[in-house]
């Protein structure tokens, strides 16, 4: 099951889906918009997904089923923030730091910052199956996964341009994400609340950081200020702090 799952996730088939919609400059900045927004989830959530499975493999069956929960929300807690706010910056992180060919990355890594919020879910409760002997859960969820995305991508790519293409991505991955969701409902008996209530409070509190991240760069332009990278830096400045408000608020 596990060979299965890393050739589904290694064929990368959503850039051929792309070029056949759009052409080779297109697919150039989608990659490159793609591999910038996965890098909260593959750099930070991924890894500790790979700790969880031996981490949930050492607990007893209630303690196991007591960590998802709190696995759940620790990982959302350190992975949102950095997608949400790679999302809200993601206009002016394209400006200061890319030439003018490239500027069009900077609407596809918004939405397809989607991507490292909902991929997190998947890959926790995959650890969890796993250390629970359910491996087909895995190739089924995953392979559910592959056609997801593919399909949102071909379909809103073509619906809707390049940007429709970037949110079949994040559509797909959360398809994926509520999939895994309800299969463990159902097999382990969670209720939502039980299940996702950490989730939604770090998501609530991830509102106030893009708010911070947009007044700042309002409040920049209203004051005329042009300086090359100031933007970016009052804008990490102004939404880091959002987030400290918002966890304090609703994510204790």
């Amino acid at each position: 099951a596990e060979l299965l799952r890393a050739d589904i996730e290694s064929m990368n088939l959503d850039n051929f889906v792309v070029s056949a919609l759009f052409g080779t400059a297109v697919v150039g900045a989608y990659n490159l918009a793609y591999n910038l927004a996965d890098i909260p989830a593959a750099q930070v959530g991924e890894q500790i997904g790979d700790v969880l499975t031996p981490s949930f493999a050492r607990l007893d069956g209630e303690a196991r089923r007591a960590a998802l929960p709190r696995a759940m929300a620790l990982v959302a807690l350190v992975v949102f923030p950095l997608a949400f706010g790679l999302g809200a910056t993601a206009p002016t992180l394209v400006n200061t730091l890319m030439r003018e060919e490239w500027r069009s990355v900077g609407g596809m890594l918004a939405v397809l910052s989607a991507l490292s919020i909902t991929r997190p879910v998947g890959w926790i409760i995959g650890a969890y199956f796993q250390t629970t002997h359910r491996s087909r859960a895995v190739m089924w969820l995953s392979g559910f996964r592959f056609v997801a995305v593919l399909g949102a991508v071909a379909g809103l790519g073509h619906l809707f341009g390049p940007l429709g293409a970037c949110a079949g991505v994040g559509i797909g991955f959360s398809l994926h994400a509520l999939g895994n969701v309800a299969w463990i409902m159902r097999e382990d008996g969670f209720g939502a609340g039980e299940l996702l209530g950490g989730v939604a409070r770090v998501v609530i509190a991830c509102i106030p950081l893009c708010a911070a991240v947009l007044g700042a760069r309002a409040g920049l332009a209203a004051q005329g200020v042009q300086v090359r990278g100031v933007g970016l830096a009052v804008e990490i400045v102004a939404g880091a702090a959002g987030y400290g408000v918002g966890v304090l608020l609703v994510a204790r």
